[in-house]
């Protein structure tokens, strides 16, 4: 951040008079947003009533461990699904209707056939009906599983609610959120056809590109940015938890799930009925770090969503906060920018399942701004962040080029002094109004005027 705000950048400029309406405007949205509507993906993509109605047969702590499993599956099935996705919205799938299907290719086989129901005035667009979900993954979708298209608008327009009656295309991650809450709730993520509304490492394991694009709708005619890699997310993450190491007490849990990390958490914990933010966060990226394979490299070993900089050094010591913190979370990553946006969003989605099992979060602001696709294009949409060079937004860049990594380290601190000012508006402290609250109304505010960068990323990370 110093280097940009020293002029050494030959990529942006900021305008920090900018700042003030945009506060202004996210102030306005936090505002009319429910009091008790958890902001956070999934959560504030989700109908809360379908959910905890759905999770009610199960005791306080198993309720904690689905919504563990949903969060999981959901967040690593990634970002950015393609300008030309879109998924049509149905309400979910009863578990009960389904409780008597024989297997996850028959819950594949009926989601797939949902997906087909009630579709908008342009079938064409949204699902193909020759699809099958056993079949081979189309050479189209192999095709876009790296994208040149112009990054999606996250405005209003996906933020319909899943399980609402409205029968509207999503796009999106909202309408990938709708996608795998359905798939979920069917049971297509659990090897235990009497426990679907759960995710373990069996069915994760063997989870193909093809029962992913089932899942997703994907068709020629609708396809998803990523899939093949998508799909090798999932099964990685069914890799790792397969060898996820619990407490001996707990050898008993069943398949191994994403759940059992709360297990693994609470024996570590530092603090009796209480777990660091950045305890979880320092976890995540050590076991996730071999699952997200596009990732950066540091030292030769996969070290997920960080990457080389010139700046590496001013754009960590301007976002480390005083007394340790990112410190911790940054040591050994030399030269690279370590970003990690789907990991920190994993954290703050967690905190809610954990606080309901009786073990808040704490210190969730500790761990600093999110900087993914929705900050990066509010600040260029909001001018704070500029270019100097127009044709930079016309071209399409890779993770690790300049003009990512810098607007994104750019974000990662503006975003703070964005907080401080709605907080200010407000008259709320950082307690009463936590960061990540005041990240998830940003795409509200922006609005569905947006510029963004264009890149090649297949959706996994950013």
């Amino acid at each position: 951040m110093q280097s940009v705000d020293n002029g050494l950048s030959s990529v942006y400029r900021v305008d920090r008079s900018r700042l003030a309406p945009w506060a202004e405007r996210v102030a306005q949205v936090l505002t009319a947003a429910e009091p008790e509507q958890p902001l956070a993906r999934p959560w504030s993509q989700l109908d809360m009533a379908h959910l905890r109605a759905a999770l009610a047969p199960l005791d306080k702590l198993e309720q904690a461990r689905s919504a563990i499993d949903l969060a999981v599956v959901t967040l690593l099935v990634g970002v950015h699904p393609g300008v030309r996705w879109r998924y049509a919205a149905q309400e979910p799938l009863s578990p009960a209707a389904l409780a008597s299907s024989a297997s996850a290719d028959d819950l594949l086989t009926l989601l797939d056939q949902a997906g087909k129901v009630d579709e908008p005035a342009k079938p064409a667009a949204v699902s193909d009906p020759d699809d099958k979900p056993s079949a081979p993954a189309a050479p189209a979708a192999a095709a876009a599983s790296r994208s040149t298209d112009d990054a999606e608008t996250p405005g209003p327009a996906q933020l319909a609610q899943p399980g609402s009656r409205d029968k509207a295309a999503l796009t999106g991650e909202a309408g990938l959120t709708a996608a795998v809450y359905r798939a979920f709730m069917a049971g297509a993520f659990s090897s235990h056809p009497d426990h679907p509304e759960r995710a373990d490492a069996s069915s994760l394991r063997h989870l193909d590109t093809a029962a992913l694009r089932a899942v997703l709708q994907g068709s020629a005619a609708n396809p998803v940015l990523g899939l093949e890699s998508r799909a090798a997310v999932l099964a990685a993450l069914g890799g790792v938890l397969q060898n996820l190491q619990v407490p001996a007490a707990q050898a008993d849990l069943g398949p191994a799930r994403p759940a059992h990390l709360l297990d693994r958490w609470i024996s570590q914990a530092r603090t009796p009925g209480v777990l660091s933010a950045r305890d979880v966060l320092g976890d995540l990226l050590q076991l996730l770090a071999p699952v997200w394979v596009s990732g950066g490299r540091i030292q030769g070993l996969p070290a997920g969503d960080a990457w080389p900089h010139r700046f590496a050094g001013d754009a960590m010591s301007a976002h480390t906060k005083p007394g340790g913190g990112q410190q911790d979370l940054h040591r050994g990553t030399g030269d690279a920018v370590p970003l990690h946006a789907l990991a920190r969003k994993l954290v703050q989605a967690l905190a809610w399942p954990l606080q309901h099992a009786g073990w808040p979060l704490t210190g969730l602001d500790e761990l600093g701004p999110v900087a993914d696709r929705a900050s990066t294009t509010w600040l260029l949409s909001s001018g704070v962040l500029q270019p100097r060079q127009a044709s930079m937004l016309a071209r399409t860049h890779r993770l690790q080029d300049d003009a990512i990594v810098e607007a994104r380290a750019v974000a990662a601190c503006l975003l703070d002094e964005l907080a401080t000012a709605v907080r200010q508006q407000l008259g709320r402290t950082a307690e009463e109004l936590p960061l990540s609250t005041i990240e998830a109304a940003c795409p509200a505010a922006m609005g569905l005027s947006a510029t963004a960068l264009k890149t090649d990323s297949d959706g996994t990370l950013f």
